[in-house]
C-alpha cells in the first residue's frame, strides 16, 4: 500500500512539473532549462572524461589580412574562429525548441576548449560594442562557438629573392594543457572545399592570396602528444606595387645622374644643382 502511494506521489510530481513547463512561456522554459542544466555541472571537467578523446571541429573564415611586415617577420589578420564539440551534460528536451542561442555570459559556466595560437604574438578579441562571441547549444548537447578575433602571428620569410619571393605565412592552432588522450582538434569543412575560407572582397596592397593549405598532425613533448592544426597562407607579391614604389624611382634617379655627363664642365651652377638632387646614402637609408 505504501509503495502504491509512493508511486502515486512520483507520478503527481512528474505530471505537475510537465504542466508547469507547458504553461510557461518559451523564454521562461529556456531559463528554467538552463538552470537545470547548470545544476551539478563542473566546468573544470571536460565532456566525456575518462572515455574517448573529445573532438573539437574547427574552421576559420578570414575577413581581412594585413599588414605583412618584413621587418618584424609577422602578419596580421582578422577572422572568425569557429569551433564545435559535444557535451552530453547539456542535452535537453523542450517542445518545438531544438537550438538555443545564448549570450557570452553562458560561457563562464560551461567547459570550453582552451585553444591558443602557437606562433601568435599579440592577438586580441573584439569587444566593441559587446564581446563578439556567438554561442549556440542543440538538443543533443552539441555546442557551436564563433569568435571574432584579430591575430598577429610570426611569418618566417626568405628574402633572398625579394621582391620576387613568395612568402608562406603559417598559423598553428592547438590546445593548452590537453593531450591527444583528452582532446583532438580536427578541421571541419563547412561550405567550401577548404576549412579555411576567405571573403571574396579580401584585398592586400602588396600581396595576392595564391592558395591556402590546411593540415593537422600531432606534436610530441615531455608532457605527451598534442593535437595540432596548421594552415599555410601562400602569398604572391604585387610586382606592379614594387615597380611603382622601388624600381621606377631608382631608375629615374640613376638616369638623372647620367645627365651630368652631357653638361658642359664649365657650367658649375648646373652641376651643383644636379649634385643636390642626387640621393645620399647613410647606413642604408636614402636621403
Amino acid at each position: 500500500m505504501e509503495l502504491w502511494r509512493l508511486v502515486q506521489t512520483w507520478l503527481w510530481i512528474l505530471l505537475s512539473g510537465h504542466s508547469v513547463m507547458t504553461s510557461l512561456s518559451p523564454m521562461e522554459n529556456v531559463t528554467r532549462l538552463l538552470n537545470q542544466l547548470l545544476t551539478n555541472y563542473h566546468k573544470e571537467v571536460r565532456p566525456g572524461f575518462g572515455g574517448d578523446p573529445l573532438r573539437i571541429e574547427t574552421d576559420i573564415l578570414v575577413r581581412s589580412m594585413g599588414p605583412v611586415l618584413e621587418t618584424e617577420m609577422s602578419y596580421s589578420m582578422q577572422c572568425y574562429l569557429r569551433q564545435r564539440w559535444h557535451d552530453e551534460r547539456l542535452k535537453f528536451n523542450l517542445e518545438n525548441i531544438t537550438k538555443v542561442t545564448l549570450s557570452t555570459a553562458f560561457l563562464k559556466y560551461i567547459w570550453k576548449p582552451n585553444t591558443y595560437f602557437l606562433n601568435g604574438r599579440r592577438s586580441t578579441q573584439h569587444n566593441i560594442t559587446t564581446p563578439n562571441v556567438f554561442v549556440r547549444i542543440s538538443a543533443d548537447g552539441s555546442i557551436y562557438m564563433s569568435r571574432r578575433i584579430t591575430i598577429r602571428a610570426s611569418c618566417p620569410m626568405k628574402l633572398m629573392n625579394y621582391p620576387m619571393d613568395r612568402p608562406v605565412c603559417p598559423l598553428i592552432i592547438g590546445g593548452y594543457g590537453y593531450t591527444t588522450k583528452d582532446v583532438m582538434y580536427i578541421w571541419k569543412v563547412s561550405s567550401g572545399p577548404s576549412p579555411v575560407e576567405v571573403y571574396n572582397d579580401l584585398t592586400m596592397s602588396q600581396f595576392d592570396m595564391d592558395f591556402i593549405q590546411s593540415m593537422n598532425f600531432t606534436q610530441s613533448s615531455h608532457m605527451g602528444e598534442f593535437s595540432i592544426l596548421a594552415v599555410d597562407f601562400h602569398l604572391e607579391r604585387h610586382l606592379g606595387f614594387f615597380i611603382l614604389q622601388t624600381y621606377l624611382p631608382c631608375t629615374l634617379i640613376v638616369c638623372l645622374s647620367w645627365v651630368s655627363f652631357w653638361i658642359n664642365r664649365d657650367a658649375a651652377p648646373a652641376r651643383v644643382l644636379l649634385g643636390k638632387l642626387r640621393p645620399h646614402h647613410y647606413n642604408g637609408i636614402v636621403y
